[in-house]
C-alpha cells in the first residue's frame, strides 16, 4: 500500500535511485588526497540504472527508448558484460587520476621523480646520498710508553726521552691518524656500525672533560636609577630591548667594554641579579648598593632585596629586587668570522678575547692561527675556559651589613637643659638646637652650635670599629632620596655634645655636601648661566634651554621672579652661552651668537625691582665686521660703514674707503634704531678724530623708534653742551626719548670737546 507519496516500484528495481558520484573536497594539511569521483561498483550500478533511460536524440524514431524492454541483469549476459567492462576502465582511470594528482604536491607525492621534478621547478636539485655521520669522544690517559712525535704546534710539552731515572711517555697527547674505525653499540636486535675518522689530528688530556662554561660576569650598569642588562655579548629577541646612549650607562662589571664607536647600547632592565658563592649571608630587608662608572665619573643607586634563593649546584645566589621579577628573551648571537693575517698578535687575555672568543672560527684556522702567532695552545684553552678575577675596582655590587645614627639623634629637648644662668660656668649650648634650620635641627655636618664638624664630615652615635676606608655608607631619611658617599678615612673620636658624651666613629666622605642647601631653581639648561647683578640686591640670570632658546629669571632680595622655578622666554636660536652686561642702573645688554655664526643683541630694563621686562622685542643682527667690542650695530640691515671720512648705513664697519661716496659734512646720517650707549661713546671719539660731532635732532631715533616731536627747529641743530660726560649723555638721552626726541650727528661744533 501506499500513502499518497511513496511511488509504487516495480519489481525489477529499475526505477530505484541509482548511486551518486563522489564530491571532491580536500582540506588542507592532508597527507594523502582523495581525488576518484567512484569506483568500479559505482560505475556499473549507474551504467545499469542508465538502460531503461536511454532515448533516441533524433531520427525517425526520436524519443524512442529501444533498451525499455532489456530487464535482464544477469553479468553472463553480452549486453550487461559489456557494461561491466566499461565500468572496470572507469575504475583504472580514476585510480592513477588520483595517483597523479597527488604526485603533483611536495607533501602527498611518493615517488622520488616527483620530488625531484618538484624541487627542480623552484630551481633545487636533490643532494646525494652521503654516509652517516657522528660526533666522536675520545678519551686520553697520561701513560707511560713510547713517545709521541713531536707537536707540530710551537710551545706544547714535548715527550720525555728514555733514560736513567725517567721513562717515556705521551704527555698526554695521542695523535688520532685518519681512518681509525669506530664501531658502535648496537641496541637489542640491531647490528653495530662502523665509523671512520675523516681526518688526521690530536687528542689531548685536558681536553677529556670540556664542558661549556656555565656562568660569566654579567655585563650589567645603572642608568637613570633603574639596572640594565647589556647586549654587549649577547642579544636579545626583537621589540624586548631598549637603547641606552653610552653617556648615560654606568657599567657595574669592570669586564664590560663599550666599544667606543657605538652610539647606542641595546638593553634590558631587570630586577634580579646573580652573585658568585653560596655564603652571602643576604636575607629579604638587605639594602644593597650598585656603584658604577662611566669615563671617570660614578654613580650609584640603592635598592631593596625582595628575594634570596641560594643554588648551590651552580655555586650562585640569585637576589630580586622585586616579586616575581621577569626575564630577558634571548635571541642566538652571531660572531663575526675570524680573519688571519701574518701580522703576529701578543698573547694577552685581551686578544684572546677579541680573536677567539668573541670570533667564529674553525678548527683549521685555529690552528693555523696558533702557528702563525707562536701562541700556546695550553695556554690559550686556560685563557679560554678559565674566567678572568675581578680585579680589585671600587665598582660592584657593596651590601649593608650594619646601620646606624648619627651622634645626637638621641639628645635631650634644649629647653630641657640646667638654666646656665645659675652655673658658674659659661653655657656650653648658647644656640638652641631644636630651634636650627628653621626647626629642623641642626645639620648631620654640624656639631649642636653649627660649627662645621673637626677631623670627619660626619660622626656616628657610637664606635664602628669595623668600618674600613674605601668601603661605602649610605644616608638615607623619612621623605628624602638616598645618597651614598665614598668613606675615604675613619676616625674613632670621644666626643661631647648635646650634652651627651661617648666614643664615636667619624667617617671622611668623598666629596661631602655644601652646608648650605641649594635652592631648585628649575629649567632643563646647556651650557654655563650669565649671572649680572645691576643693583644692590639684585641679581639677573640668563640661561639657555634645550630648545636653544634665551631663558631669564631675576631675584631681588628674597623673590624669585617670574617665580622660583619659572623663567621668562626671550626666543632666538643661541650657539653656546650668552654674555650680559649692565652698564648703568636698570639696564642690561645681552648679547649672544646665532646659529649663522652671526653676533645678536638684546637690550633689557625694568621700572621695578621686580620682574625684568623686555625693551625691545626682536633681536638685532650685529655685523661680522665690527672693530671694536663696544660698538654695535642693529636695526633693519643698517651697518655703519666709513668710506672717505664719512659714514653711511651700508656695507661694513672699518671696511675699506670708497670714492664713489664722497663726504657731505652738512647732511645728516642716521644711525641705526638700536644703537646703546657703550656703542655711541666709542663711535663719538672715532667721529671727532675725523672732526665729527654728535648733534640731536628728531628725524630718526638713536635709540627708539621715529619720533614725533622737535626739540628745537628742524632744520636748525641744536649742540649738546661741550663738557657734557657720557653717564650724562645718557640721562639726557632717556629725557629726550621720554618726550619723543632723539639724538643724531652732523659736522659742526666738537661735542666733547673745547
Amino acid at each position: 500500500m501506499s500513502n499518497g507519496s511513496t511511488p509504487i516500484l516495480n519489481s525489477c528495481g529499475c526505477c530505484a535511485p541509482g548511486p551518486s558520484l563522489n564530491t571532491l573536497f580536500n582540506r588542507p594539511g592532508l597527507s594523502a588526497l582523495a581525488y576518484r569521483i567512484g569506483s568500479y561498483g559505482i560505475f556499473l550500478q549507474r551504467l545499469l540504472d542508465e538502460i531503461h533511460s536511454v532515448t533516441i536524440p533524433d531520427g525517425p524514431n526520436q524519443g524512442a527508448k529501444p533498451l525499455a524492454t532489456l530487464t535482464t541483469r544477469a553479468l553472463d549476459d553480452p549486453s550487461i558484460a559489456l557494461l561491466d567492462a566499461w565500468a572496470v576502465v572507469a575504475d583504472v582511470l580514476t585510480f592513477y587520476e588520483e595517483r597523479i594528482a597527488n604526485e603533483g604536491f611536495l607533501r602527498t607525492a611518493t615517488e622520488r621523480r616527483s620530488v625531484l621534478e618538484l624541487a627542480r621547478a623552484i630551481g633545487y636539485e636533490l643532494g646525494p646520498g652521503v654516509a652517516a655521520s657522528a660526533y666522536l669522544q675520545f678519551t686520553v690517559e697520561e701513560i707511560i710508553g713510547a713517545a709521541t712525535p713531536a707537536s707540530s704546534l710551537p710551545g706544547l710539552r714535548l715527550p720525555t726521552p728514555p733514560g736513567p731515572g725517567n721513562s717515556a711517555f705521551n704527555a698526554g697527547i695521542v695523535s688520532i691518524p685518519q681512518g681509525t674505525q669506530i664501531q658502535s653499540v648496537p641496541a637489542p636486535g640491531q647490528l653495530p656500525q662502523t665509523f671512520e675518522t675523516s681526518t688526521d689530528f690530536e687528542a689531548r688530556v685536558e681536553w677529556n672533560n670540556l664542558t661549556p662554561r656555565l656562568v660569566r660576569p654579567a655585563d650589567l650598569a645603572i642608568s637613570g636609577g633603574n639596572l640594565y642588562l647589556l647586549g654587549t655579548s649577547t642579544s636579545f629577541a626583537p621589540g624586548t630591548f631598549i637603547l641606552l646612549s653610552p653617556g648615560q650607562v654606568f657599567l657595574i662589571n669592570p669586564l664590560t667594554t663599550l666599544d667606543p664607536t657605538l652610539t647606542q647600547v641595546p638593553a634590558v632592565q631587570i630586577a634580579e641579579l646573580y652573585l658568585r658563592g653560596t655564603a652571602t649571608n643576604l636575607k629579604a630587608g638587605d639594602k644593597l648598593l650598585l656603584v658604577g662608572t662611566n669615563n671617570g665619573q660614578t654613580a650609584t643607586q640603592a635598592f631593596t632585596v625582595r628575594e634570596v634563593e641560594v643554588q648551590a649546584t651552580l655555586n650562585q645566589t640569585r637576589v630580586a629586587f622585586a616579586d616575581n621579577p621577569s626575564l630577558p628573551s634571548f635571541a642566538p648571537l652571531l660572531f663575526p668570522p675570524a680573519a688571519l693575517t701574518s701580522q703576529k698578535i701578543p698573547f694577552t687575555q685581551d686578544k684572546v678575547n677579541a680573536n677567539i672568543i668573541q670570533k667564529s672560527i674553525s678548527e683549521s684556522d685555529l690552528e693555523a692561527f696558533l702557528q702563525i702567532n707562536g701562541w700556546n695552545a695550553r695556554d690559550v684553552a686556560t685563557a679560554v675556559n678559565s674566567p678572568p678575577a675581578l680585579p680589585n675596582a671600587d665598582i660592584g655590587v657593596f651590601v649593608f651589613r650594619d646601620s646606624a645614627s648619627f651622634f645626637g639623634n638621641n639628645a635631650p629637648r634644649w629647653k630641657s637643659l640646667p638654666d646656665p644662668t645659675k652655673s658658674q660656668r659659661a653655657d656650653p649650648y648658647p644656640n638652641d638646637w631644636d630651634a636650627a634650620n628653621n626647626g629642623t635641627g641642626p645639620y648631620i655636618w654640624t656639631d649642636s652650635q653649627g660649627n662645621a664638624n673637626t677631623d670627619a664630615d660626619i660622626f656616628l652615635e657610637r664606635s664602628f670599629p669595623h668600618v674600613l676606608p674605601q668601603s661605602w655608607t649610605l644616608f638615607e631619611a623619612p621623605g628624602a632620596t638616598s645618597t651614598a658617599y665614598k668613606i675615604t678615612g675613619v676616625v674613632q673620636k670621644a666626643l661631647a655634645d648635646y650634652s651627651l658624651s661617648g666614643k664615636s666613629t667619624g667617617l671622611k666622605l668623598d666629596s661631602p655636601p655644601n652646608l648650605v642647601p641649594y635652592d631648585d631653581l628649575g629649567g632643563a639648561v646647556l651650557g654655563d648661566p650669565a649671572v649680572v647683578s645691576w643693583a644692590h640686591d639684585r641679581l639677573d640670570i640668563f640661561v639657555v634651554g634645550t630648545d636653544q632658546a634665551l631663558y631669564h629669571k631675576a631675584r631681588a632680595g628674597s623673590q624669585w621672579f617670574p617665580y622660583t622655578t619659572g623663567y621668562d622666554y626671550l626666543g632666538g636660536v643661541v650657539v653656546g652661552n650668552p654674555t650680559v652686561a649692565s652698564w648703568d642702573h636698570d639696564r642690561l645688554d645681552i648679547f649672544v651668537v646665532g646659529t649663522d655664526g652671526g653676533l645678536y643683541h638684546k637690550a633689557m630694563g625694568s621700572r621695578s625691582a621686580g620682574h625684568f621686562r623686555r625693551r625691545q622685542r626682536r633681536w638685532r643682527a650685529v655685523s661680522q665686521s665690527l672693530g671694536w667690542q663696544s660698538v654695535a650695530s642693529f636695526g633693519h640691515g643698517l651697518r655703519l660703514s666709513r668710506r672717505r671720512n664719512c659714514w653711511f648705513p651700508c656695507g661694513r664697519l672699518l671696511g675699506s674707503r670708497s670714492p664713489r661716496h664722497p663726504c657731505e659734512r652738512h647732511r645728516y646720517r642716521s644711525l641705526p634704531q638700536s644703537v646703546g650707549w657703550h656703542a655711541v661713546a666709542s663711535l663719538a671719539n672715532e667721529l671727532r678724530q675725523l672732526g665729527w660731532v654728535v648733534h640731536r635732532r628728531s628725524q630718526r631715533s638713536l635709540l627708539g623708534t621715529e619720533s614725533v616731536g622737535c626739540i628745537r627747529d628742524r632744520d636748525r641743530p641744536c649742540p649738546l653742551p661741550q663738557s657734557m660726560g657720557w653717564h650724562r649723555m645718557a640721562a639726557v638721552s632717556n629725557r629726550l626719548r621720554q618726550s619723543g626726541r632723539v639724538l643724531h650727528f652732523r659736522a659742526g661744533s666738537h661735542f666733547l670737546g673745547p
